[in-house]
């Protein structure tokens, strides 16, 4: 009789782990992290676990702390919310990842700087359909978002990356008929909802081809010019 036993001691390859898609500032305390690892990437099963921990509310999250002794592994997710500590500036983030024979990675982490003066944009009615053509009915993308502030200039835009800041990419354009992707000469008051329409003609002529793009919107603060991240 005889069996194979594997040995594997390499923990999890390439760990990684992003605040808020990659924005240098947020204007709130919750926030999403994405974790990462070329194993889990490339469809491994080699990535079980995970341990966070840094400037974090304490009690807000049994699994998350501020210190690493105090943090507990859990089941790995490829995205996460935390809720940052108080009081403005610098916030970091650290984690360890884990396979399923114990191997952990070294310590990886990010940072984002914590401004509560600047706008945060919110998506408070879902897009209605993901993935659109240039074909009616099948060519237009619908939802609608608000500013936490009261701002006086908006854009939505095709970008290279989610933390992209206001300025990459491109304004889609209304040609086709898009609706409220840019406007200004007024002021908006906070949390007042704007309905956004995207054409796939209008899509394709600010980013042409197809395959996935990222759109973000940037509002730009009242009377400051200070824009959304």
């Amino acid at each position: 009789m005889t069996f194979t036993l594997t040995l594997d001691t390499k923990p999890p390859a390439a760990p990684a782990l992003l605040i808020e898609g990659g924005v240098a500032v947020t204007g709130r305390r919750t926030a999403t992290v994405a974790l990462s690892s070329a194993d889990y990437l490339a469809g491994s099963r080699d990535v079980a676990e995970m341990k966070l921990w840094g400037d974090v509310e304490p009690g807000s999250d049994p699994l998350v702390a501020p210190l690493e002794a105090d943090a507990l592994w859990q089941a790995f997710q490829p995205t996460y919310t935390i809720r940052l500590s108080e009081g403005a500036g610098r916030k970091t983030l650290y984690a360890r990842l884990k396979d399923d024979v114990c191997n952990e990675t070294v310590v990886f982490s990010d940072f984002i700087d914590l401004n509560l003066t600047v706008p945060v944009v919110t998506v408070v009615t879902p897009i209605n359909r993901s993935r659109i053509s240039k074909t009616a009915p099948c060519d237009l993308a619908v939802f609608s978002w608000e500013s936490s502030l009261a701002f006086d200039r908006y854009e939505v835009r095709v970008v290279p990356t989610e933390g992209s800041p206001q300025g990459a990419g491109a304004i889609i354009p209304t040609t086709a008929g898009s609706v409220n992707v840019a406007a200004s000469g007024q002021t908006w008051p906070a949390e007042t909802a704007i309905t956004t329409t995207i054409r796939g003609t209008d899509l394709a002529t600010a980013s042409p081809g197809d395959g996935n793009k990222i759109i973000k919107i940037f509002v730009r603060k009242a009377g400051t010019g200070v824009w959304s991240p």
